[in-house]
């Protein structure tokens, strides 16, 4: 009789694996099927989550849109749409979309007149945001907040804080002329002109020093 191929060889090895693989299973059918059942429960587990945070990402985004609607409409007096957006900032959780409820909350409650009331939701949105503009206009409005509210040493802390930030996305010009701003309606001329000042040295030819110069002149 001839010998066997190299083809043949392997062949015969895979039967034999294969049976033993077979006997294996056999003898240990309900491991396997308690492995193979976790790893489906795992599957489900994943899938449902993600199912259920998309559903509840767009649910709270409709409402956002909703909330955002009856703002425009009615203006920061809105309690409507004060209300919907706290119950959106406390059901988002630390979601971006949290961020972005806490931020209108904070300004509806900043022209409204209460600066106070303002200052912890815009505090909050801009410790939590994930977006960068996001998180920098909610600075700018705590600084704002906190100047209207009677505290300019914690405004200009804030202010000149986003002013600094080489990466900030929010001009930093414009964040020194609401501390201007802020420096003016506290009564303090010498303080506003002096920031005026540096907004036209720092910020030469910008519409923000243009209207700095505008401003010192009057």
């Amino acid at each position: 009789m001839s010998g066997l191929t190299r083809k043949e060889i392997k062949h015969d090895e895979f039967l034999e694996t294969a049976g033993d693989v077979g006997q294996w299973l056999e003898e240990n059918w309900k491991l396997v099927l308690a492995v193979l059942g976790g790893a489906l429960v795992v599957l489900v587990v994943v899938l449902g989550w993600r199912q259920w945070s998309e559903s509840k990402t767009d649910a709270l985004r409709n409402r956002l849109a909703e909330a955002q609607g009856a703002y425009l409409d009615e203006g920061p007096g809105s309690e409507r749409a004060l209300e919907s957006f706290r119950a959106i900032a406390s059901d988002a959780g630390s979601r971006q979309e949290g961020a972005v409820a806490r931020f209108y909350e904070g300004i509806m409650l900043l022209r409204s007149g209460d600066a106070s009331a303002a200052i912890p939701p815009l505090e909050a949105s801009a410790g939590e945001s994930s977006d960068p503009l996001l998180r920098q206009n909610a600075r700018v409005a705590l600084g704002r907040a906190h100047g209207v509210a009677g505290d300019l040493p914690a405004a200009e802390a804030i202010l000149r804080e986003v002013a600094a930030d080489e990466g900030s996305v929010y001009p930093p010009e414009e964040a020194l002329m609401t501390l201007a701003e802020l420096h003016r309606t506290a009564g303090d001329d010498a303080a506003a002109d002096a920031v005026l000042r540096e907004v036209g040295e720092r910020f030469p030819g910008t519409p923000a020093a243009q209207r700095a110069s505008a401003a010192s002149a009057q």
